[in-house]
């Protein structure tokens, strides 16, 4: 005689196997939700006191290149009157100064970094990471505007001042090739270049901030 299945067994024990297994994954999932919280305030934590430092740098950077500005405007005024030796040994000297460069590159470890690993999803701040990607994007082009301008120099003006400068002796071979047309520009292109870029630095020190005071407020 064959015994009668009790029905309501077996689906109390399968609704105990649902549940429990339901259980595990919620507790795998509160656990990883609570691992990735923890990233998250690592991260953040550790972009904020990266940004700092880069704000400090870029303000160092806006006073040089501003005092290189006003030197090569000097220098630029001396181009415009007779030449004589003082003047040319002072134009020689302005002349240096246009491949002086001090650009800006970030220090920020955690933010190379969260766009490399693709981490920046973690960030679950929605205003800061907006804010972030902004930020992002002019250091890009501060990048590509540095670039350029060393490559300008590269290629133009490094070449043109090595066949007419004795570096070790500061004395030319070519007094009038510094009171050419040539030279006025190459003060002008440095002038108008540094100031474009020095402009985004700015911009970029008032992202900066706008970061931070996300991170603040989050």
């Amino acid at each position: 005689m064959s015994k009668k299945l009790n029905w309501s067994n077996y689906f109390i024990e399968l609704l105990i196997v649902i549940i429990g297994i339901t259980v595990a994954f919620w507790l795998n999932n509160l656990a990883s939700t609570g691992k990735e919280k923890k990233l998250e305030e690592t991260f953040i934590n550790d972009l904020k006191e990266d940004l700092q430092k880069d704000s400090i740098l870029l303000v160092h950077k806006i006073r040089f290149n501003e005092d290189k500005i006003e030197r090569l405007k000097r220098g630029f005024i001396i181009l415009q009157k007779d030449k004589n030796q003082e003047q040319l040994d002072s134009v020689i000297a302005m002349s240096n100064l246009i491949g002086n460069y001090d650009f800006f590159n970030s220090e920020s470890y955690m933010l190379g970094s969260l766009l490399q690993s693709g981490d920046i999803k973690l960030i679950t701040s929605r205003p800061i990471k907006k804010e972030l990607i902004k930020l992002i994007k002019l250091y890009d082009i501060i990048d590509e505007s540095q670039k350029n301008h060393l490559q300008a120099l590269d290629n133009n003006y490094f070449p043109a001042l090595m066949t007419r400068l004795d570096l070790v002796t500061d004395k030319t071979n070519d007094p009038d090739w510094f009171y050419s047309v040539q030279m006025r520009n190459y003060f002008a292109f440095s002038m108008n270049d540094v100031n474009n870029i020095v402009g985004q630095y700015k911009y970029a020190l008032k992202q900066i901030n706008v970061v931070l005071r996300e991170i603040d407020q989050y």
